[in-house]
């Protein structure tokens, strides 16, 4: 399987930027990484009235990713 670029950025597996199934780290990575995204997330969790995951909020994310 080739090489891919995402484990350069510190990713520890290679999925979905924001994947639920993800670690912290990768999660807390992926939304300094793409944090366009991480918004958009946050935004749509926020109107549709559910969290991104059970332990934690996309917005819970955004704010850790950026005070590490």
């Amino acid at each position: 399987m080739p090489y891919h670029p995402a484990y350069d950025a510190g990713m520890t597996r290679l999925s979905c930027s924001l994947c639920i199934l993800g670690s912290r780290a990768d999660l807390l990575r992926a939304a300094r990484l793409r944090p366009d995204l991480a918004a958009e997330y946050a935004r749509i969790e926020d109107e549709i009235g559910h969290r991104f995951r059970n332990d934690m909020s996309m917005a819970e994310i955004i704010i850790t990713a950026a005070n590490p």
